[in-house]
């Protein structure tokens, strides 16, 4: 399952869950989705916020981006 991290309008990820088979259900119980939508949406927070307030995680970002193959 795959859930967009936003905030605001803007996209900042996608958060990609993997959960056990649930049974019958193709799909996660409505209280569960709802879940993983509001934790979702708190780590769009977070992420606003510790980019904003420190700088440890636009660096994380930096290090950890692939360089583009023709340099």
């Amino acid at each position: 399952m795959h859930l967009p991290v936003g905030v605001r309008g803007d996209r900042l990820g996608v958060l990609s869950v993997s959960l056990p088979a649930g049974g019958e259900n193709d799909g996660p119980a409505s209280e569960v989705l709802e879940e993983l939508r509001q934790r979702a949406n708190a780590l769009a927070r977070e992420m606003v916020v510790a980019g904003r307030d420190t700088d440890v995680f636009p660096q994380a970002c930096r290090a950890a981006a692939v360089p583009h193959p023709d340099r």
